[in-house]
């Protein structure tokens, strides 16, 4: 268990949005490594980097064509080196983004895979026996080898092969099979080389669908096993970040660290993405938020889910609640900033590790009219980071830009750095409390006292006792608590042990 993460907060960069350093328009390594005090103090202690390997960029990055060089557009491996020794200077640890399930159909291991005559890469993707023969999502007639060839997502994504659980047609290989080794192998090496290089650990692109028709997670726990036992021989703190969004199996069968909730679940759906146009599948804009201010949301669910996941993998690993992450809308749809205020505070005290989305700390806007790189409706959560007013919002002196920043006056992180009362000041507050409070961190345990509109809960070790009250509704709530000192609040009132939580409000007291 890497006890690291206990009081991790993690922060996730789209790297070609974040900061352009030399005016190309494009955001780079150096621009990440010339904000990394600016990372710092957020208090985050893990940047988790969106990919930064060799690729022609039609799904972001998540199409790579060599796994072992950065794409240039982001800078040299030596600029990716300075990055990575600035922010272990400042005690932050590097995860990199790695995408094991495909690659693009342009790298060479798949133009060798195509050939007629047997080689070593023959066996690397999922080819059936015959063009004539399907071999699930595919792609057929494209190649001088008969066959079709299965595909992950977009048509240019061509699935690696790790092999099947339940092996069904004679093309199909059983995930233990010999002639898959290489691959393994090849991947491990991969892996190593960034260890090597300075990277502390990877978020892992579709963890839990490398091998095929799955029927439990047994092969999973034998693949991942035998991948993390050979990285982790050489660094045995290695944080290994699924993409699963079910911390039951990912940390608590497989092994990896950490995973984060994901939008494909509904109890986290729950607290954020109910109303119409907030999230990507349009069949859960059914409702509303609990985090709106309405107040007609449920959270009962999102408890009773997280609760199972925390008392199962306590003393095991961990999981991430994210503010929000490049597949997804932007949070601040729908909200303003004291509602957003009160969703920071409940990420940064509930019994989870926070995880910041670039931009969500200063109310980054999501724009809905854009689509580039195959982002499609998740391309306007990917727009710029805005650092202040002068041009691109202080993204970039080009003129062309990646893609275009947002005119609102208020969101920028010069402005809201000299007002007190600003959602990034809030959750400056709230991280420098999630680190000083161990009962905050996620080995901290939770009492849930109410769990409708207001929301408290406390958090309590040996050490401190913490209760938090949050009131996302516009509806105003009175509640008697003794307490010995006010650590943070947001539009509320005290008088005695009387607290008026007005509308979107929370407050946090020691007692």
């Amino acid at each position: 268990m890497n006890k690291f993460l206990d009081n991790a907060v993690i922060y996730q960069i789209y790297p070609i949005s974040f900061y352009d350093s030399n005016g190309d328009g494009y955001g780079d390594f150096n621009g990440i490594t010339q904000k990394l005090d600016y990372i710092k103090d957020l208090g985050a202690n893990i940047i988790w980097l969106n990919p930064i390997y060799m690729s022609p960029f039609m799904d972001g990055g998540y199409d790579v064509t060599d796994y072992e060089k950065v794409n240039p557009i982001f800078g040299t491996e030596d600029d990716l080196k300075a990055l990575l020794n600035k922010a272990h200077s400042l005690g932050i640890k590097v995860i990199s983004d790695f995408v094991p399930g495909h690659t693009s159909y342009k790298h060479e291991w798949f133009k060798n895979s195509q050939k007629i005559e047997k080689n070593e890469y023959s066996d690397y993707y999922i080819w059936s026996d015959s063009c004539f023969h399907s071999a699930g999502n595919c792609l057929k007639g494209i190649s001088e080898r008969d066959g079709c060839v299965t595909i992950n997502y977009y048509s240019f994504q061509v699935a690696l092969n790790y092999g099947f659980d339940k092996v069904i047609n004679p093309w199909e290989m059983k995930y233990t099979d010999n002639r898959l080794k290489p691959l393994r192998n090849k991947i491990i090496e991969i892996l190593q080389k960034w260890i090597e290089f300075g990277f502390d650990g990877f978020r892992i692109d579709l963890a839990c669908s490398v091998i095929k028709r799955l029927q439990s997670s047994k092969p999973l726990v034998w693949f991942w096993g035998k991948i993390f036992s050979a990285v982790k021989k050489l660094k045995s703190d290695t944080i290994f970040l699924a993409e699963c969004g079910n911390p039951l199996m990912s940390v608590g069968e497989i092994g990896f660290d950490i995973d984060y909730l994901l939008h494909d679940y509904s109890y986290y759906t729950d607290i954020l993405r109910r109303e119409k146009g907030s999230n990507i599948y349009p069949e859960q804009d059914d409702g509303h938020s609990y985090f709106n201010e309405k107040g007609l949301g449920n959270i009962k669910d999102f408890l009773e889910k997280t609760e199972e996941i925390y008392t199962k993998i306590d003393n095991i690993g961990y999981y991430s609640l994210p503010s929000g992450y490049h597949d997804v809308q932007r949070i601040s749809m729908n909200r303003d900033s004291d509602q957003l205020k009160v969703f920071f505070a409940f990420m940064f005290t509930y019994k989870c590790i926070p995880q910041i989305y670039y931009g969500d700390e200063i109310g980054l806007r999501y724009d809905p009219n854009i689509s580039k790189d195959g982002g499609y409706t998740r391309t306007g959560s990917r727009t710029p980071m805005q650092w202040n007013k002068s041009k691109n919002r202080g993204f970039s002196v080009n003129d062309i830009v990646y893609l275009p920043t947002d005119d609102c006056l208020y969101n920028d992180v010069e402005f809201q750095s000299a007002d007190e009362k600003s959602l990034l000041s809030y959750v400056k507050k709230l991280s420098i409390l999630h680190n000083k409070f161990s009962c905050l961190h996620f080995s901290g345990k939770i009492n849930v006292m109410e769990n409708g509109y207001p929301l408290i809960f406390e958090r309590f070790n040996n050490e401190s006792r913490i209760v938090i009250m949050i009131n996302p509704s516009n509806v105003p709530y009175k509640r008697v608590c003794v307490f010995s000192e006010i650590l943070l609040q947001s539009n509320c009132e005290v008088e005695n042990d009387t607290i008026k939580l007005n509308r979107e409000s929370f407050i946090i007291l020691k007692k």
